[in-house]
């Protein structure tokens, strides 16, 4: 998936249907690593931009310094060089390219970030399922029910005893 095809799909990417969430979790570490991905690309662009901008402001400060006169230089200063290369519409592409190029790794981070809170929201969603969230909502008698049938259980765990003897171990005196 292309930069601009993950950005125009991040809403989709990061949402999640309650109802097919093992499908979201076997499409969970794609989605990561393509974002992933996608960022380390886009910090590859925003360090080539950075540098052709380096590049060009180096050589045009050279430009302006031989020839301070077609830049309405009177004086050739730090300031003054700096200020002409500024100012120029080569420059000015140059560094909108790479404020562009930033646009982008951020957005990238935005939902790299966003897929690690969705990783959060799945593993959360998954225990309240486990925990029968989703169910069918139960009568106050269904619900006695179920909870009688837990206590007998753990009743029937109380009654017999660990290691099959059949006799419970002796109390202890505690010490004074």
């Amino acid at each position: 998936m292309t930069i601009q095809e993950m950005l125009a799909n991040g809403k989709d990417i990061i949402a999640i249907d309650p109802q097919a969430l093992d499908q979201a979790w076997l499409r969970q570490s794609e989605h990561v690593y393509e974002s992933m991905s996608s960022l380390a690309d886009a910090k590859y662009q925003v360090a080539k931009k950075k540098a052709a901008l380096d590049l060009l402001q180096a050589k045009m400060a050279k430009r302006v310094r031989l020839d301070p006169a077609k830049y309405d230089l009177s004086k050739v200063t730090v300031d003054a060089v700096n200020e002409a290369v500024l100012v120029s519409d080569e420059y000015q592409a140059a560094n909108a390219a790479l404020t562009e190029a930033y646009l982008i790794q951020n957005k990238l981070q935005a939902l790299v970030d966003s897929l690690d809170h969705k990783k959060k929201a799945l593993e959360a969603l998954g225990y309240l399922y486990a925990q029968n969230f989703y169910s069918a909502p139960k009568t106050p008698q269904q619900r006695d029910e179920e909870l009688d049938k837990i206590a007998e259980r753990a009743k029937a765990r109380r009654e017999v005893p660990k290691g099959g003897s059949g006799t419970a171990p002796a109390k202890t005196k505690p010490r004074a």
